[in-house]
């Protein structure tokens, strides 16, 4: 799956068809249905560790944006919805017919790069969120104004 959006592949047809051209020397032939059995029930917190090694790696070589050094320790705060279906998300009902998580981000300004993560139901208001993501003194937050109600 971190191969499949590394390549901003298009859904699983379209992975099985690089998977076909790309690995079939090493990869048996999967079928779309078996693809889709392994990655339904999949949490996405088996991807989590995989994710904090990838940022680790881009902190490490990122350099630093020279603008915002003058303002000491600076750190943006975003928050992202993303809808999915209700049929199949159930446990994640935000509207009478939608389903959806939110995705609370403090990003590292000078780097660009998200320094931490928390999600939850797409109902969940920002604050409360925020309250986690901003914990260091004498760091400078910036966030979206309709993140502060």
């Amino acid at each position: 799956m971190i191969y499949f959006h590394i390549c901003e592949h298009d859904g699983l047809r379209h992975l099985k068809q690089s998977m076909t051209e790309q690995m079939s020397e090493i990869l048996p032939d999967i079928s779309l249905v078996t693809l889709s059995n392994h990655n339904n029930p999949r949490d996405y917190r088996v991807f989590l560790p995989i994710m904090q090694e990838l940022i680790n790696t881009c902190v490490s070589t990122l350099k630093n944006d020279e603008r915002l050094k003058k303002f000491g320790s600076v750190k943006m705060i975003d928050s992202t919805t993303v809808s999915m279906c209700l049929r199949f998300f159930d446990w994640a009902k935000f509207r009478k017919t939608k389903a959806g998580i939110k995705m609370h981000t403090s990003i590292d300004g000078p780097i660009g790069v998200p320094e931490h993560i928390i999600f939850s139901n797409a109902a969940c208001h920002d604050r409360p969120k925020m309250d986690e993501l901003m914990t260091d003194k004498g760091t400078v937050y910036i966030c979206n104004s309709s993140h502060v109600l």
